[in-house]
């Protein structure tokens, strides 16, 4: 579903990429610019696994409407472009994953804060999430890069700091709405023959 107005974002630190430049199906992908434009962001090698992890709220420019986010575990069936319908303008459209209370989502916030919300409040994973305005694009990347402590050690690494700032974002001039469910499969799990995205996660400790 790519078209000639659409771009795609590869980052990547430069160790990885010396490592990758020589792999076949690397180099095939990065020759599969006639469709759309392909840019490799390239990062000094990081310091910590959060420092590598922290790399997806880098910000960067881009002149198309929607800005989608995918880990690299995430294999594309089909067209991302059903998963955009009927996205209104500055919202994100996140995936839920598991509950807030649970440390792997909520770990950021206080049990002051974690007090006053419901125990049915969800967590949602920052392994993907599709934002339709770039005013808001901007400040999420701005927010999370604010609070995120470079001497954390979340077991979800950057998770916590991502739901963080989803709370405090979801107001009247910004909004929150979910990646439809049916289009998701998680380990292979309600897996369809319409299925886009196909997420290999691991649970547990």
């Amino acid at each position: 579903g790519l078209g000639s107005s659409d771009i795609i974002h590869i980052k990547m630190d430069s160790d990885t990429y010396e490592y990758c430049k020589n792999n076949v199906v690397f180099t095939a992908l990065l020759h599969y610019n006639a469709v759309c434009p392909i840019q490799i962001l390239l990062y000094p090698p990081p310091e910590t696994i959060l420092d590598g992890m922290m790399m997806r709220y880098a910000r960067i420019d881009y002149a198309q409407d929607i800005y989608t986010y995918c880990d690299i575990d995430i294999l594309i069936l089909k067209s991302l472009r059903t998963l955009y319908e009927g996205i209104p303008s500055n919202t994100i459209r996140t995936h839920i994953e598991g509950r807030l209370h649970d440390s792997n989502y909520g770990a950021c916030f206080t049990s002051e804060e974690l007090a006053s919300i419901s125990e049915n409040a969800p967590g949602f994973s920052s392994g993907k999430f599709i934002i339709h305005g770039k005013e808001l694009y901007q400040h999420l990347m701005n927010m999370i890069g604010s609070i995120c402590k470079k001497d954390s050690t979340y077991f979800t690494v950057d998770q916590p700091f991502y739901n963080k700032v989803l709370y405090a974002l979801t107001n009247d001039k910004y909004q929150m709405d979910l990646i439809n469910q049916y289009y998701l499969s998680s380990n292979g799990r309600n897996y369809n023959e319409d299925t886009i995205l196909l997420d290999s996660i691991v649970t547990g400790k």
